[in-house]
């Protein structure tokens, strides 16, 4: 391990003699994440730096950076593991949203609690469960909200929404487009969800003395 770091750091220290940023980047980040925040980010970072080429990888797992020699991983938590550097990008919250048409028919939920009678539908692994624990000020409830519908994609579960399909629990970044196109309106906004549904995306990176100009740059960007 020291060795892969020492040759880590003498390539990244290598690299830094060059005028400007230069080689390939390989980076992982979530999929839905990757595909609705990154991507649209890359085509202005390329032109920026013309000597950087980006592999990006898109998978719904922890990718370990050495076993899968990745320079840069995109992660979404509340806690790192420890022994890696990161960099903080922007906050990550969990909202509700339906379609216009479904909340004419049914009548958008006032409280918490009216969810339990509302066809309402969220990501079907891991921490996400049907018990959520939402926070107004110092008001804070749990409801059990029984899924008939549960997909482990959250652009899945938006289409769903945007078809008419009920209430989805789905991350903001998911949501932001169709929310500006006024294609699903955000329920109980002013309503917080707690953990495990709040977070924050992480730049995560091996730490060492010397990071490499080509990486340094996208995080910057």
């Amino acid at each position: 391990a020291r060795m892969l770091s020492t040759a880590r750091e003498i390539h990244a220290l290598a690299g830094n003699y060059s005028a400007r940023p230069n080689g390939v980047i390989r980076v992982t980040a979530p999929i839905v994440f990757g595909q609705v925040w990154l991507a649209p980010k890359l085509p202005g970072f390329l032109d920026m730096y013309p000597e950087i080429d980006v592999r990006l990888t898109l998978v719904d797992r922890t990718v370990d950076l050495i076993e899968e020699g990745a320079d840069l991983a995109i992660r979404i938590a509340r806690d790192l593991a420890p022994g890696l550097a990161a960099r903080t990008v922007c906050a990550m919250q969990y909202i509700l949203v339906a379609s216009p048409g479904y909340l004419d028919r049914h009548g958008s939920p006032a409280t918490p609690d009216a969810l339990a009678d509302r066809q309402c539908s969220h990501l079907g692994y891991g921490a996400f469960g049907e018990c959520w624990t939402l926070r107004r000020g110092e008001t804070q409830v749990q409801v059990s909200v029984p899924a008939r519908l549960t997909i482990n994609n959250s652009a899945a579960i938006l289409a769903m929404v945007e078809a008419g399909g009920g209430i989805g629990l789905i991350p903001d970044f998911t949501a932001r487009a169709a929310l500006d196109a006024q294609r699903v309106q955000q329920v109980l906004s002013e309503w917080e969800f707690c953990a495990p549904y709040t977070g924050a995306v992480h730049a995560v990176y091996m730490p060492g003395r010397h990071l490499a100009l080509k990486v340094r740059a996208l995080i910057d960007y």
